[in-house]
């Protein structure tokens, strides 16, 4: 994911403005109202528990999450990865360095690789985003596996997730290419295939990290929870396996008609005084889900009497139950100090509505559902410094739950942050008729309109979005950005204009908004 410009012209300044402030990496100072959007961040003593101990086995040793830039060895420091380096080490290089010099070998007559495309196709049904142009040739071999490493390089996981199993048709038994097949695949929302090549790795290197996760949470998907806990309960609990794999196992055993063993599962969490509250909210998800409503109760006022900063999700979830239970006031109490944290939340609205009757808030039941939870929770937290990560963990939620309208809008917001603005804009429409997430999904959606230079559909989206949301200030702020970063300066002009008299008193957070009015 790029960071917004910093040298080029000032129109491109102006455009960092972006509606997408989960993932988006504008400066500070250009960002409005930054995380408008968000569905809520841990704490930053919970985050820092969390991401260092995440690179657990070191390069080779069991981690199976490909690196975003693979050729980069040692420390980072521009981010953190989720997961540990998925390469084998210099010895591993060095093999596969000469098992690619043969292969350049054998292969120099055929163009290093590059010929007709027909056997690998299957491979690529069900990926999420379309594939690369139409080319009267495909890579092959080793030309695919370079394809791949480029793609991987430079960030296009659609071209990734193409080629990397072209190459693993042509070398299967590569442990290499397996973990990267499955890596691209899920983060493209392929998991039926990831699964399967995730179980073929499983069988080389039984110590994998993500893979049995990945297997998991299909079995989950299908029924088969039973299937799952088995899995999971073998696994390791190293980096975010520590908190994803006890979570994990609590659901599918709920799915297999174990509450006492859900409920254990969750135990393990105790030992990290930052999974505290992860552990209260699921508990109460799991004891309301087995209808036993006063136990629900103790593990939500755990969970927020234990996290002075509940998530937006969090407080949602929370405040569901509080209606349920009729203890509307206590719900609205938990809106009224998440929005003195976030005044300008664009997803408060939705919870407002929830709690105030709009339409009932559903429980969360299933296994399926409380993991997409979790992966949508996991997705949340690692939007802002690992998209790849965040999106393949998003990419399991949705696969669980394919309604999931937070993690859409999420999907939308990631997508959007790779350059991929008619990818996003097709999974910002499928929440814009989500009530009480439409603006949000229409804000989002006017930006990747602007990103892709559709600037009159944008500015015709803002208008409609104004139109429907009259109290509103955010359409005619953003329709004002838009238009002065296209250099319309009236209209922009206008627009401030228009946006001043919906502030309502003005507040210190809106000066930026009068300074461009100005």
């Amino acid at each position: 994911m790029s960071s917004c410009p910093t040298t080029t012209a000032r129109k491109e300044r102006n455009a960092c403005r972006s509606t997408l402030r989960t993932v988006c990496t504008a400066r500070p100072a250009t960002s409005r109202i930054r995380h408008r959007i968000s569905p809520g961040r841990c704490r930053k003593g919970a985050t820092a528990l969390i991401i260092p101990i995440c690179n657990d086995k070191g390069p080779g040793r069991g981690g199976d999450r490909p690196p975003s830039r693979p050729e980069q060895q040692g420390p980072r420091t521009s981010r953190t990865d989720a997961w540990s380096h998925p390469m084998a080490g210099r010895r591993r290089e060095r093999a596969a360095s000469a098992r690619t010099a043969a292969l350049i070998v054998a292969m120099v007559g055929a163009l290093a690789g590059c010929a007709q495309q027909t056997d690998a196709e299957p491979a690529r049904k069900g990926l999420a985003s379309a594939p690369p142009p139409d080319r009267s040739w495909q890579p092959k071999g080793l030309g695919a596996y370079l394809a791949a490493r480029d793609a991987e390089i430079h960030g296009d996981m659609v071209a990734a997730a193409t080629y990397y199993p072209i190459a693993l048709a042509s070398d299967p038994d590569n442990v290499s290419l397996l973990r990267r097949a499955t890596f691209f695949a899920a983060v493209e929302g392929d998991i039926a295939n990831a699964s399967q090549w995730a179980q073929r790795l499983l069988t080389r290197e039984p110590g994998a990290n993500l893979a049995p996760l990945i297997v998991a949470a299909d079995l989950v998907a299908h029924g088969q929870a039973k299937a799952a806990a088995e899995r999971l309960g073998r696994l390791n609990r190293q980096g975010l396996n520590s908190f994803l794999v006890p979570v994990m196992l609590a659901w599918a055993r709920h799915g297999a008609g174990n509450a006492a063993g859900a409920l254990a599962a969750l135990d393990e969490l105790d030992s990290t005084p930052a999974y505290r509250p992860l552990k209260a909210l699921h508990g109460a998800l799991i004891q309301e889900a087995l209808g036993n409503t006063a136990a629900a109760r103790t593990a939500y006022e755990h969970y927020l009497t234990g996290n002075d900063r509940p998530s937006l999700r969090g407080v949602q979830l929370a405040g569901g139950f509080l209606v349920r239970q009729g203890l509307t006031d206590r719900a609205k109490a938990l809106a009224d100090d998440y929005a003195k944290r976030f005044p300008d939340s664009l997803l408060l609205e939705n919870t407002l509505r929830d709690f105030t009757g709009g339409r009932p808030v559903a429980p969360v039941k299933t296994a399926a559902e409380g993991m997409a939870e979790l992966f949508y929770g996991t997705a949340s937290l690692l939007a802002d410094n690992d998209a790849t990560s965040a999106a393949l963990f998003n990419r399991l939620a949705l696969h669980l739950r394919p309604t999931y309208a937070l993690s859409q809008l999420l999907m939308g917001q990631l997508l959007a942050g790779q350059g991929r603005q008619d990818d996003a804009i097709a999974a910002f429409r499928k929440v814009s008729g989500e009530p009480g997430l439409d603006l949000a999904a229409g804000l989002a959606e006017a930006e990747s309109l602007r990103a892709a230079k559709r600037v009159d559909d944008a500015v015709t989206a803002l208008e409609r979005l104004a139109t429907a949301h009259p109290k509103r200030a955010d359409p005619l702020i953003d329709l004002g950005d838009m238009l002065r970063q296209a250099e319309r300066f009236p209209e922009a002009a206008t627009a401030y204009s228009r946006a001043i008299e919906r502030l309502g008193p003005p507040q210190e957070r809106h000066w930026a908004v009068f300074l461009d009015a100005a």
